[in-house]
């Protein structure tokens, strides 16, 4: 999975909504492709569903870290995201 989030690290038009290419829909299918087979996806699409749940899912843990409440004893954020050093490098909308 490391590999994973470093390929789309290294491809801020994927997530830096200040990127220029941001909106440019034929930079971001070619980055998907390259990500894709660098992460040994089948496809740019599969990758692409792959970021949206790893996303989703570390946005979800981090609000689950601000407010504790909600943890209901599920554990520190960091055990059980063992990427999730990579994750905040990478800008996450929260």
């Amino acid at each position: 999975m490391d590999k994973f989030i470093k390929a789309v690290k290294n491809n801020p038009c994927l997530w830096d909504m200040g990127h220029p290419a941001y909106k440019d829909f034929e930079v971001m299918d070619k980055c998907w492709v390259k990500v894709a087979a660098i992460a040994n996806f089948p496809d740019a699409k599969a990758a692409k569903i792959q970021w949206k749940k790893l996303r989703d899912n570390f946005r979800e843990a981090l609000k689950r870290k601000k407010n504790p409440r909600t943890t209901l004893g599920h554990g520190d954020i960091n055990a059980k995201w063992n990427s999730s050093s990579l994750l905040c490098k990478v800008k996450i909308r929260t």
